[in-house]
């Protein structure tokens, strides 16, 4: 194996923010307003909401579009993220990430549902899953905000009169250990919605340092972090190589290089959505699509079209609709994605269909003269 060391530079990035805290402090709000300072304006922020749709009440105050989730695997909010990068999401929020953990479905569901025994039970088949939800997350195109509930416990303090009283304190935010390492910047807020730095990889920005606390963080906050994270060398994202792949005119040789360039910065099994919305992992894509390429680059008809005009042109369900499958058949054949004999063999496979529909819709007759 060989190694070639090279000069560091900092690169473009989006951001990466974790929020936890007590119920009623402000997460889902705060989230939202630095959304919209990390996007600005005209921004697409995104909601991935596990609270039962409760996020949408803050809608009146940032818009947002929304998916509501109701099952916390890892495998669904993995592709939640290519569905969000697909539809232009520029900040996505998962509120909360919390049950990705420990809800239905989560990944404490999964082990103790496991029925394997030992030292690691079910976690050394759970893992693995958890690291590509993880990787899918951290690499998403766009700003990535997750809030955490907090394990809370109650204990006795003082009123503002002194006297004694219950108070709730919150204890470590309901995820896995040292979750926060992932993120560039993590915080937590009270119930004065004031947020307390933990965590931060922005060591020259001081409003953001380890320790600082930031009363009602917002979108002046957000607008701070995004300028410092965009000052560096642009990287391509797995949306960029999503478009290379599907480009219409792509060779075998930029299929390659695509997967030697997301090979090497680790992306290749980060998932993606073809362009029938199907989600699979970026290298499944290349596969699908070097087909498509070689065979285009012979001379030949592409596979894929020519299996998607015989579906169509087989569940046609009148003329006028085979005649539209027919409008895109002469589509295909002008772009070179039809040829001889395919071309051909589609012909005669549309006219005996369009004869069977032509037969099948022909009025009959009513009666006899009277």
């Amino acid at each position: 194996m060989h190694f070639v060391f090279e000069d560091a530079t900092p690169a473009s990035e989006k951001a990466r923010i974790v929020l936890d805290g007590l119920s009623g402090s402000g997460k889902t709000m705060t989230a939202l307003r630095i959304a919209r300072g990390l996007v600005g304006p005209d921004g697409i922020i995104g909601v991935i909401d596990t609270e039962r749709g409760s996020a949408s009440k803050y809608s009146r105050f940032v818009p947002f579009k929304t998916v509501k989730v109701t099952h916390y695997s890892p495998e669904a909010l993995t592709a939640a993220t290519a569905a969000a990068a697909a539809q232009g999401i520029d900040c996505l929020i998962v509120d909360s990430g919390s049950l990705f953990w420990s809800g239905k479905g989560g990944m404490l569901d999964r082990v103790s549902q496991s029925k394997k025994s030992g030292p690691f039970g079910g976690w050394d088949q759970v893992r693995p899953v958890e690291q590509e939800m993880l990787e899918a997350l951290l690499s998403y195109p766009g700003h990535l905000i997750m809030t955490l509930r907090v394990k809370t416990e109650w204990t006795i303090g003082e009123d503002d009169k002194g006297r004694p009283a219950p108070v709730k304190i919150g204890l470590k935010p309901d995820q896995r250990d040292n979750f926060e390492s992932e993120f560039d910047l993590a915080g937590t807020l009270d119930l004065s919605h004031t947020m307390t730095i933990t965590k931060s990889r922005l060591h020259d920005v001081p409003e953001a340092a380890v320790g600082m606390q930031v009363p009602l963080p917002g979108e002046e906050f957000g607008e701070l972090i995004g300028k410092w994270l965009a000052e560096g060398i642009p990287q391509a994202s797995i949306l960029d190589y999503r478009t290379r792949v599907l480009a219409e005119d792509v060779t075998t040789d930029e299929l390659m290089a695509v997967k030697t360039e997301a090979e090497q910065r680790g992306m290749h099994t980060l998932p993606v959505v073809d362009e029938y919305g199907s989600i699979l992992p970026l290298v499944d894509l290349i596969r699908a699509r070097w087909k498509e390429a070689a065979a285009l680059q012979r001379g030949q008809s592409s596979p894929r079209v020519v299996a998607d005009v015989t579906k169509a042109i087989g569940q046609a369900p009148t003329v006028a609709a085979l005649q539209l499958v027919g409008e895109n058949m002469i589509a295909a054949i002008d772009a070179g994605k039809l040829r001889d004999p395919e071309k051909t063999s589609l012909r005669g496979v549309y006219e005996a269909r369009m004869a069977e529909l032509n037969q099948a819709e022909m009025p009959t007759s009513v009666g006899a003269d009277t």
